[in-house]
């Protein structure tokens, strides 16, 4: 999947350990930053999300979007 950003934000995030280590060995193993991974994941899950709002029950998907500050 090719990620397309125009502007980047810096963030921390803290991950557990097996995860992390989980991480390095596929950015070793595929030449890509933790960044690439990081991001394509968070992508696919609001992507996710967003069809799963679209689905549900129009009171839950405006709750849910509000929380999420997710625009539908």
């Amino acid at each position: 999947m090719s990620l397309k950003v125009k502007t980047t934000h810096g963030g921390v995030v803290r991950i557990p350990h097996d995860i992390n280590v989980r991480l390095d060995a596929l950015c070793e193993a595929t030449g890509r930053s933790k960044a690439y991974y990081v991001t394509h994941a968070l992508h696919t899950y609001l992507k996710d999300m967003q069809a799963y709002l679209n689905e549900a029950d129009p009171v839950r998907k405006e709750q849910m979007a509000r929380d999420l500050r997710l625009v539908l």
